[in-house]
C-alpha cells in the first residue's frame, strides 16, 4: 500500500492507495462531486498502517 519500502500484502504494489485515491477523485470528478483535485494526504489517513509498521519495527516512510 505504501506505508513501509518492499513487497506490499495480497501481491498490491508499494503506492497502490496513492493510485486507487487518484481513480477515485476522477470518478467524483465526473459525476461534478468535486472541483479540482483533492490532496492525498487531505483525503486519506494512514495514521493506523503508520502505528502497526511503527510497532512491528518497520519503516513509516509514505510512497
Amino acid at each position: 500500500m505504501g506505508v513501509t519500502p518492499g513487497i506490499a500484502p495480497l501481491g498490491l504494489k508499494n503506492g497502490k492507495a496513492r493510485e486507487v485515491w487518484a481513480l477515485t477523485v476522477e470518478w467524483w470528478k465526473k459525476f461534478g462531486l468535486v472541483k479540482g483535485t483533492p490532496k492525498f494526504d487531505d483525503g486519506v489517513n494512514l495514521a493506523a498502517m503508520k502505528a502497526i509498521a511503527k510497532k512491528c519495527n518497520c519503516s513509516v516512510e509514505i510512497f
